[in-house]
């Protein structure tokens, strides 16, 4: 994990099958997502996208401009969200 982030003009919404997931949120200047950024190697990404069925339509990767929040420099997320990215098959 890289540090902490602001993703400004997007906003959190829960999908109709019960998901947390972001969009973006044209009609609310004040809207903004808070979370961490992640630094992924090829092969995990290529797991997330498995992991979050890219094939079936259900996720879309979007490159997104944030703003750091923290220090520079890894921190560390938390137990258990070291296993986010998991490469077992």
């Amino acid at each position: 994990v890289e540090g902490p982030a602001r993703l400004a003009g997007w906003e959190l919404f829960v999908t109709g099958d019960g998901v947390l997931s972001i969009r973006p949120a044209p009609t609310d200047p004040a809207a903004e997502v808070l979370g961490l950024v992640w630094w992924c190697t090829p092969a995990d990404l290529a797991v997330l996208d498995r992991f979050e069925a890219v094939d079936q339509g259900l996720y879309v990767r979007t490159l997104v401009a944030v703003t750091p929040t923290g220090p520079p420099g890894p921190v560390d997320p938390g137990p258990g969200l070291d296993r986010v990215i998991d490469h077992r098959d």
